[in-house]
């Protein structure tokens, strides 16, 4: 069975802010549910979203190399 997150546990997971987590599932960026005034998503669903971000490197900012 696939753990279940809180906004809170992907936010510490992604290192951005829970109201950054919140607008991600609301606009269905990340899938999660909504029951009870809450949202929740699963760890598969945390994984799929970082893979496509992976995936398409445009939506990430790429940190400049030491190397020169």
């Amino acid at each position: 069975m696939d753990e279940i997150y809180s906004p809170a546990k992907v936010a510490e997971i992604l290192n951005i802010s829970e109201d950054a987590v919140k607008q991600l599932m609301e606009e269905g960026v990340i899938h999660a549910q909504r029951t009870k005034r809450k949202w929740r998503t699963t760890h598969s669903c945390v994984v799929e979203y970082i893979l496509r971000g992976c995936a398409n490197p445009d939506t990430f900012e790429l940190e400049e190399s030491d190397a020169k």
